[in-house]
């Protein structure tokens, strides 16, 4: 089963949603669930998909196309160890980004991998935003895209850092400076707790030596709150006692 964005395969020009060009991806999955999965990740990037369930057809696939990435499952029909594909590329002097994605996780399977070619290896079973931080890292690493993404999406909520607003559903609102880039750090790191420390120090950059101010932190962080709460109906930054706040992910 294949799926593929047609007006991407030869237009290598069009921007992707992280910054860059529009990439390709070989995913090799022959397990339905999973495989719509990556390929929904894949898609909200706005690259180029193509999903193989074996070994042979990935390896056929890679020679008819250059792939910037490959995601690749160790347990396949046949027990296929899709590592093996890794070898065969490299023996074709073919050279993507591998990421393996798999239920084979222990330390020595993950160590294997590693030492067989893999650049990445991710653990089954994943969250969809971890899976997508995961290969616009690999892209970052390869050269493909920008140093930082200028765009951070959770669920239909979007921030766009050139223009500095946020969209919901149709809706844009542009908003203050400092507000959206308290946004846009809880955003870019979903569900990681953020001490005030570390927010006075990237979002008050020209205060960083001072002691960090609460009291302006607790009325920004309010604020930026009812912003969200006013645009998507309720807030995902969430205090956390005695630590900081954390941005929880849409479901």
């Amino acid at each position: 089963m294949s799926y593929r964005r047609m007006n991407d395969v030869k237009n290598t020009s069009q921007e992707d949603h992280a910054g860059g060009r529009a990439l390709s991806v070989l995913l090799v999955e022959d397990e339905t669930a999973w495989r719509n999965t990556a390929a929904h990740v894949i898609d909200g990037l706005n690259w180029f998909c193509y999903a193989v369930g074996d070994i042979e057809r990935a390896e056929t696939a890679a020679m008819a196309e250059t792939y910037d990435i490959v995601i690749l499952d160790r347990l396949l029909a046949d027990n296929q160890d899709g590592l093996s594909l890794i070898a065969r590329l490299h023996q074709r002097e073919m050279t993507p980004m591998v990421l393996v994605v798999s239920q084979m996780a222990s330390t020595q399977d993950r160590v294997k991998g590693l030492d067989l070619g893999a650049d990445d290896y991710l653990a089954k079973p994943f969250d969809q935003n971890e899976l997508r931080a995961r290969l616009v890292a690999l892209a970052r690493r390869a050269g493909h895209m920008t140093p930082y993404a200028t765009i951070e999406r959770d669920g239909d909520l979007e921030a766009r850092q050139t223009a500095r607003t946020l969209s919901w559903r149709g809706e844009v609102q542009r908003v203050p400076e400092q507000m959206f880039d308290l946004i846009w750090l809880f955003m870019s790191n979903r569900g990681e707790v953020l001490s005030h420390e570390r927010l006075w120090s990237e979002v008050w950059t020209e205060y960083a030596r001072i002691e960090p101010q609460r009291n302006t932190i607790e009325v920004a962080v309010g604020r930026a709150k009812r912003t969200l709460e006013g645009l998507i109906g309720h807030t995902p930054i969430r205090s956390v006692r005695g630590q900081g706040y954390v941005w929880v992910t849409q479901n």
